[in-house]
């Protein structure tokens, strides 16, 4: 339990924040099953639970002596797996705007894949296990991979006729919250790699905005769930 709390301490308790919308986004998915296009957030936000579970699990059990090594190993395995399958899920949802250029959604998802995991097998066959720099360097790359998706949806808005109600559209909200999230932590991702060599203790502090952002995003997605839509969107 001490172990837990330390790593929590680590991120300024910032860490329970987006769990606790997590669980309250994975509530309103299950409640709230009146839009086709929003029920692949019930895996996303169930994928982030898990993953953040099986962290502590590991944090309280494993994080000791010997078992300290195994635990680095295994949050970087959950991280490539939570960010391939977030991208997975968002180029999904926006899918029907990316196919408005030829091929791009293919391109997308088949070089995002191959470069996740060339980094992987890169890591296995240089050091033996993945390294922290390339699971970084996956974090910008997504976000690069994922912002043409609701770039693509607020271009179609600005194409058509202005009678919708955004506010009431859920597709709106998770393109505002997907954005918002890519852009901000964009700038962050671009420059982690540069602190993780030079100010161990910075990149620390800086990486916990991350659960803010998170929060951030959940909060919209969630917003999407509870909005009544105009029409059928």
């Amino acid at each position: 339990m001490k172990e837990a709390i330390r790593y929590l301490d680590g991120s300024f308790y910032l860490h329970l924040i987006p769990i606790l919308f997590a669980f309250v986004g994975l509530f309103a998915s299950l409640k709230k099953r009146s839009n086709n296009n929003l029920k692949i957030f019930t895996l996303y936000f169930s994928a982030y639970i898990i993953s953040q579970l099986s962290l502590y699990l590991h944090v309280c059990f494993f994080f000791k002596g010997s078992f300290k090594i195994y635990f680095v190993y295994t949050d970087y395995y959950l991280d490539y797996t939570f960010t391939i399958l977030e991208f997975l899920i968002f180029t999904s949802f926006f899918r029907i705007y990316i196919r408005k250029i030829k091929n791009l959604f293919e391109v997308l998802i088949s070089s995002f894949l191959f470069i996740s995991t060339t980094l992987v097998i890169n890591d296995l066959i240089s050091v033996g296990h993945p390294v922290l720099t390339s699971m970084n360097n996956l974090f910008t790359i997504q976000a690069i991979y994922i912002l043409p998706g609701p770039i693509l949806y607020f271009t179609s808005i600005f194409k058509t006729s202005p009678s919708l109600l955004l506010w009431q559209q859920p597709t709106f909200w998770v393109a505002v919250g997907t954005a918002f999230f890519m852009v901000c932590t964009l700038p962050c991702s671009l420059v982690i790699n540069y602190l993780i060599e030079n100010n161990y203790t910075l990149y620390k502090q800086l990486f916990s905005i991350f659960y803010i952002f998170y929060a951030l995003l959940f909060f919209m997605i969630i917003k999407a769930f509870l909005c009544i839509p105009s029409h059928k969107n």
